[in-house]
């Protein structure tokens, strides 16, 4: 399968809600908001990584929760300099640093990163903000609670899921009741050597 590159809201701007899920829908595990491990050996294989570098490609504004933003800010910056990191960590690590990064948060006062600022609305105000500027994809990069709140207002236009074959039996859920009702269409699909499924659908 191939991606349909045209999949976007009709004002221009596609945007995408990258998150990584195990068989129990679940982003974390039942120790808490970081009970993340489980999806490591998963992330870390060839499939998942070009997987990465095909759905962040195309964007130009990363959308963060404080969590994500203060943990990649912890990490990713150093990758993009070393030498002997995998080249599409790289690659990844470079793009996060020169994105355009806006960051949702209720406690940060300030967003040192390069290129990072304090949204000062919410999630989908600040989207249909984007959508009226130029540039291309709008991708949300592991933020949960920013890619539920799109899904509500009707202003996700693509799903990015990394598939686990982990039933981690507790923790946080994507979904919850209450979303609206929609059909989405599966444009692309990959296998990673650990067995979990890149999966990316687009609303119909």
């Amino acid at each position: 399968m191939t991606s349909n590159a045209n999949s976007q809201n009709s004002s221009g701007r596609r945007v995408v809600g990258n998150i990584s899920l195990s068989l129990d829908g679940r982003i974390s595990g039942a120790g808490g908001e970081f009970d993340m491990g489980w999806i490591v050996p998963h992330a870390v294989t060839g499939a998942a990584r070009e997987h990465m570098i095909r759905v962040t490609g195309p964007a130009t504004t990363a959308l963060l929760g404080r969590k994500n933003y203060q943990g990649f800010g912890g990490f990713w910056p150093a990758v993009a300099k070393d030498e002997n990191a995998d080249p599409r960590d790289r690659a990844f690590a470079e793009w996060l640093n020169a994105v355009e990064k806006v960051v949702f948060s209720t406690t940060l006062t300030d967003a040192p990163w390069e290129n990072s600022r304090l949204a000062g609305a919410d999630p989908a105000s600040v989207v249909r903000e984007l959508r009226e500027r130029p540039g291309g994809d709008i991708i949300v990069l592991a933020s949960a609670s920013v890619i539920r709140a799109l899904l509500e207002a009707g202003e996700l236009d693509r799903l990015s899921i990394t598939l686990c074959p982990e039933i981690v039996g507790g923790g946080r859920r994507l979904l919850d009741d209450g979303l609206p009702a929609g059909s989405w269409s599966l444009t692309d699909l990959a296998t990673t050597e650990s067995g979990a499924i890149c999966l990316i659908y687009d609303r119909k």
